[in-house]
């Protein structure tokens, strides 16, 4: 009898306890789903050196990754139902868990135009350059105040194919080509950060003179590095320097057959990483863009990004390289070389012990690619 009454009781406890289980694990569900987000955590998996989340139900072909500091960021990605469309994701725990911000950036995907480029300067409010109009030939500019919800066209802002945008505490600035209205000069917009309203445009020479490439950053005084072209000057690429919000510039030739991407982790500090033919090269100033000195990489870079002045981390299909003392020297992440895993779509590196990656992963049993998340493990 008192077998029974202790089988009964353990019975009761152990209905009781699944019971508990099952409602906590309902009224999580139902938060998430309320506020539009996904825990990832069973489709999570982990390697020695860096855990993996899963985004595959909510992107297709990963493109940015932009990330304020350790804990929040965005990614965006094709619509996984629509390859018409763009979807921005969201996290604030380090990427454990995402909250799809926006499913309809609405991206043309044709010919050579990009994918939104989206900057965040603070945990609501970011610029982009999207919302392709097919009928007017050119890329719009945007702002949001809500995490990336909902996108304004910023007032003013002519019609034509933007080329970069960088922002600051204070002011985004926009740099493009072929804009109606400025005798399809390269222009620069300034913008204010406050408002969201045109303080400044700037008539920069003919995209023959002077076409953006890639990138561009722009300090806290003002002053703003970009890789130009200039073929009418000849076919070398330059680093443009102004310090004046864009009304002059002075031009530093660097010996560069292709530019992937720039970063300046402090005003005076940057970095900018390329090829000379088969050979992986970067340009490194110390003093804020005057001047420049070529070093050398051990592989050639699609993306990379700097904490700090000293530490950094670039990338190459399923290769990561870490730097501690500046570019000098160039350690593998031994954990992602010769793995199914491809962190080739860019990578946030946030502070000295933290980073994150985008990329894919492709399984030829299933004939499918997975986007994939990847967190550092440091």
């Amino acid at each position: 009898m008192k077998k029974l009454q202790i089988i009964s009781i353990l019975l009761i406890f152990g209905l009781l306890s699944t019971t508990t289980f099952i409602s906590c694990k309902k009224d999580n569900v139902e938060t998430a789903e309320s506020n539009n987000e996904s825990n990832n955590n069973n489709n999570n998996t982990t390697t020695e050196c860096f855990d993996i989340v899963d985004l595959t139900t909510y992107l297709d072909n990963l493109q940015t990754i932009n990330f304020i500091n350790e804990t929040e960021g965005w990614i965006v990605g094709i619509n996984s139902d629509d390859v018409n469309k763009s979807t921005l994701v969201h996290t604030t725990d380090g990427g454990l868990t995402w909250s799809v911000m926006n499913t309809d950036l609405d991206i043309h995907h044709a010919g050579s135009v990009s994918a939104p480029y989206i900057q965040f300067y603070n945990s609501t409010d970011g610029y982009m350059i999207g919302k392709y109009d097919v009928a007017l030939g050119g890329n719009k500019l945007k702002y949001t105040t809500n995490k990336g919800q909902t996108w304004t066209v910023i007032n003013g802002s002519a019609i034509g194919t933007w080329d970069v945008v960088a922002v600051n505490s204070t002011n985004a600035v926009y740099i493009g080509h072929n804009v109606y209205g400025h005798n399809n000069n390269s222009v620069l917009y300034q913008i204010s950060n406050s408002s969201h309203e045109i303080t400044k445009t700037v008539d920069l020479p003919s995209s023959l003179d002077f076409y953006a490439k890639v990138d561009m950053e722009l300090s806290e005084d003002g002053t703003i590095n970009v890789p130009v072209s200039r073929v009418n000057i000849n076919s070398s690429l330059y680093m443009a320097r102004s310090v004046d919000y864009g009304t002059t510039w002075t031009y530093n030739e660097i010996e560069l057959d292709a530019i992937y991407n720039i970063d300046f982790p402090s005003d005076n500090t940057g970095y900018v990483i390329g090829d000379i033919g088969l050979n992986p090269t970067f340009y490194k100033t110390i003093d804020g863009g005057i001047t420049w000195t070529k070093k050398s990489l051990p592989i050639s870079f699609v993306h990379h990004d700097f904490f700090d002045a000293e530490n950094g981390l670039g990338i190459n299909q399923d290769q990561i390289y870490k730097t501690t003392d500046g570019g000098e020297t160039w350690t593998e992440v031994t954990c992602f070389s010769g793995s199914e895993h491809e962190p080739t779509r860019g990578v946030a590196f946030v502070s000295p012990y933290k980073w994150f990656a985008i990329g894919t992963r492709y399984v030829s049993t299933e004939n499918k690619s997975y986007s994939e998340f990847y967190i550092s493990k440091e």
